[in-house]
């Protein structure tokens, strides 16, 4: 049979396996029903957006893996993953997916167990949660299980962070090109072909979230809109811009401006930003929460009379994702409790907008947790760039 075409090597996907028994078994559980592609990616290396739809991954407590999917993802899987065990569900309208799934439980003499299922996925939408609780209504127990993966993923092992570094190194390219191509009257759509045709060319894969790029007023947006700009004269331009390499991902954020006239307000935002910035890094250490990140940045914009700025979240983990988005949990919000880890992997953006002026001003970088002090893997830029 021809080997898979794998990313890591089998070691590394056997190391995951063994920890995702033994936490499953430290749940009180007898098997597991995964429905988040990142997870599937991480145990198996699957690489599908057939996820959309429709597939569920079990793993038992034994280390079992069955994959129950459509027959059209079954060519992916076979390419992409350590997947050995296949069930199909067959798309008929009188096959509902739940009776799928309680069929593959009852093969795997399941009844009266304990089984964790993911429900904070996309994966599992309301539609398939009715059909699959109605299938298997007294037949066993499910138990929430969403994060029980997604904990164990959090610190990245050392071949997952030289793919981010790749990553990054791409993206080193694309923040180059942004820079030089960012002058009044430039269509932002050339400046968007220009970053994805430097993806494709280095052997990237295209960003999970279609990233937010703006100028004018559009530049005070926080999402990604349709419909492309022309670069003005004393213009800011927004570039919250990454890339993946095998799924990993690298993310930078910062704003541009153009002349002849730079609006010099932007130039105190700035370095609220950058002070910002190099205080809830100083605070990423093992030990201390992605709560006291939150609250070093804020203590900065406080000092500088900002307390009241809309923006919440001043981050994320960062690692493997699959659209529509790169964000992974948990958010680096007020009071998040989760510890700091050596290995974990945070993009760290604070971020100013002054709705009432018009007025936009961002650093975002991705370091990784170490313990004597971060280590970026994508840095900011320190000074404000102004592009003349």
């Amino acid at each position: 049979m021809t080997e898979p075409k794998l990313h890591f090597s089998r070691a590394e996907f056997a190391s995951r396996l063994q920890a995702t028994k033994a936490a499953i078994v430290s749940a009180g559980l007898d098997g597991l029903m995964v429905f988040k592609i990142e997870d599937m990616y991480w145990l198996t290396g699957l690489d599908t957006d057939g996820y959309y739809v429709f597939n569920c991954l079990y793993v038992g407590a034994d280390g079992r893996i069955e994959y129950l999917t459509r027959r059209v993802d079954y060519a992916n899987a076979v390419y992409s993953s350590i997947i050995e065990n296949y069930r199909f569900w067959e798309e008929r309208a009188d096959t509902p997916r739940g009776a799928a799934i309680r069929a593959m439980l009852e093969d795997l003499r399941l009844k009266g167990k304990r089984i964790g299922v993911q429900l904070a996925t996309l994966g599992m939408r309301a539609d398939l949660y009715l059909e699959m609780t109605a299938a298997l209504d007294g037949f066993c127990t499910l138990v929430d299980s969403s994060d029980l993966i997604g904990a164990l993923r959090r610190v990245k092992s050392e071949a997952e962070i030289a793919h981010m570094r790749r990553a990054a190194g791409i993206l080193e390219k694309m923040e180059k090109a942004a820079l030089a191509m960012t002058r009044p009257g430039v269509f932002e759509g050339d400046i968007l072909a220009e970053l994805y045709a430097i993806v494709y060319r280095n052997d990237g894969d295209p960003s999970a979230l279609r990233y937010p790029m703006g100028c004018g007023r559009a530049a005070n947006n926080a999402r990604y809109t349709t419909g492309r700009n022309t670069v003005g004269e004393n213009d800011h331009v927004m570039y919250e811009i990454g890339c993946a390499y095998r799924h990993y991902h690298a993310a930078v954020y910062f704003i541009a401006l153009t002349g002849p006239r730079p609006d010099p307000r932007h130039r105190r935002l700035h370095d609220i930003c950058r002070e910002a910035l190099d205080a809830g890094e100083k605070v990423m250490r093992p030990g201390n929460t992605i709560g006291d990140i939150h609250a070093a940045v804020r203590r900065v914009y406080d000092k500088n009379d900002l307390g009241a700025m809309p923006f919440k979240s001043l981050g994320y983990n960062l690692g493997a994702t699959f659209p529509p988005s790169w964000v992974d949990p948990p958010m680096i919000i007020e009071g998040e409790p989760t510890v700091l880890r050596e290995g974990m992997v945070l993009f760290v953006h604070p971020a100013i907008r002054l709705e009432d002026q018009g007025l936009r001003m961002a650093l975002g970088e991705q370091v990784v947790v170490r313990q004597n002090g971060v280590e970026r893997i994508t840095e900011a830029p320190r000074d404000l760039c102004i592009c003349n």
